[in-house]
């Protein structure tokens, strides 16, 4: 019978940690990511300190990741937008030169 409790404990932890890590995934849900993982923390501390002290690690590792994820993810938007721009301009100036050319 302890077996299965542990094992409902357990699959309730995993489920929950889970939870946390989907809404980490999205910066803007950092704050929400940090309480439920605070929360699972707190009853993890109760069992064992050892385990929360390496999930501790983890998570901060979690949310440092995602946060330059999204970092990278901007500059790439960004980068793309002004690649866009110069192929844009790029078109018109050939076009003006060409222009240019025909009445000449």
């Amino acid at each position: 019978m302890t077996t299965h409790m542990n094992t409902s404990i357990a699959e309730a932890l995993l489920d929950d940690m889970q939870n946390c890590l989907s809404l980490a995934e999205d910066v803007k849900n950092h704050e929400a990511a940090k309480a439920r993982y605070s929360e699972l923390r707190d009853r993890l501390s109760e069992r064992d300190a050892d385990l929360v002290a390496v999930m501790d690690v983890m998570w901060k590792a979690v949310l440092s990741g995602r946060r330059s994820a999204f970092f990278w993810e901007g500059m790439c938007d960004a980068e793309q937008q002004l690649t866009e721009r110069i192929a844009e301009s790029h078109a018109q100036l050939r076009q003006n030169h060409l222009r240019l050319i025909q009445e000449q």
